[in-house]
């Protein structure tokens, strides 16, 4: 057995020592970031002439566009995640049919929602005549996705 300096044996608890760690791991990363923030070495964002430029190949899409894109987007998730689980739910047995079912009716509720939410927004910005076409689109998604709904609620 070997002592070290006062008197205890290596490798015990000396809470000392502990308080005394924990104070460094603290006190090191606090001093060392207000020390490079006083001294202007801490990074600063890009000057305003890049940000200029940079914005300058930004592309910006048309209100159809996106509606579009949002349109496509809750389409597949409609056919792709909605109708899979509806479909594995009619092959599947006890909880695991009951999980499925619930997967694809909490799905459809939420594609409906997010389609109302988008038509809303679309008559809220006054933009209903120039987005006729996806107006119509978004109505017809969101009947088909009804109908599985209440497809799903009138079986069980």
């Amino acid at each position: 057995m070997s002592f070290s300096g006062n008197k205890r044996l290596r490798g015990e608890f000396d809470p000392v020592d502990l308080i005394a760690g924990l104070l460094i791991t603290l006190c090191i990363p606090t001093l060392t970031f207000f020390v490079l923030r006083n001294t202007g070495v801490e990074t600063k964002g890009d000057p305003a002439r890049y940000q200029r430029d940079a914005n300058k190949d930004v592309v910006v899409k048309t209100d159809a566009e996106l509606v579009a894109l949002k349109i496509e987007h809750f389409s597949k998730i409609y056919n792709e995640t909605g109708k899979g689980f509806l479909a594995r739910s009619l092959q599947s047995k006890g909880v695991q049919r009951l999980n499925e079912r619930d997967w694809a009716k909490s799905c459809f509720t939420d594609i409906i929602n997010k389609l109302v939410s988008l038509e809303n927004n679309i008559k809220g910005a006054s933009l209903e005549a120039s987005l006729s076409v996806e107006m119509n689109s978004i109505r017809l998604l969101r009947e088909r996705v009804q109908l599985d709904l209440n497809s799903m609620k009138n079986n069980g």
